[in-house]
């Protein structure tokens, strides 16, 4: 299950590590927990991956997914505390120039609570 700290006008996701197995319950439950939060507001997402080494290439698809439907709504998504080898495949896939990556959830909380 995902656990959701709603701070200012961002939503920090707390990954479930299971969805580094690609189970399709965790890629749905991520999905709606997103609209969810787009429901009551959220534009600004920052998923948490703390304790997922890795993530296959379904689990990377349903991101860019999400980011561009987050997009579509003037938002943004972000990846907070990636693993070495879940911050290399970001690097390989070219997805780190598509999503803000950072380590520190204060930080990375700021700088999307002030972008327009």
């Amino acid at each position: 299950m995902h656990v959701v700290k709603k701070t200012e006008n961002v939503a920090v996701i707390v990954v479930d590590p299971a969805l580094a197995h690609g189970g399709p319950e965790q890629l749905e439950s991520l999905k709606q927990l997103c609209t969810d939060l787009q429901a009551e507001g959220y534009t600004r997402f920052l998923l948490d991956m703390t304790g997922i080494g890795h993530a296959p290439s379904l689990v990377l698809g349903n991101i860019i997914v999400l980011q561009k439907r987050v997009k579509m709504r003037d938002g943004e998504i972000a990846i907070l505390n990636p693993s070495a080898m879940l911050r290399r495949i970001l690097s390989i896939t070219e997805m780190d120039k598509m999503l803000r990556i950072y380590d520190d959830e204060d930080q990375a909380v700021r700088a999307l609570a002030t972008t327009t």
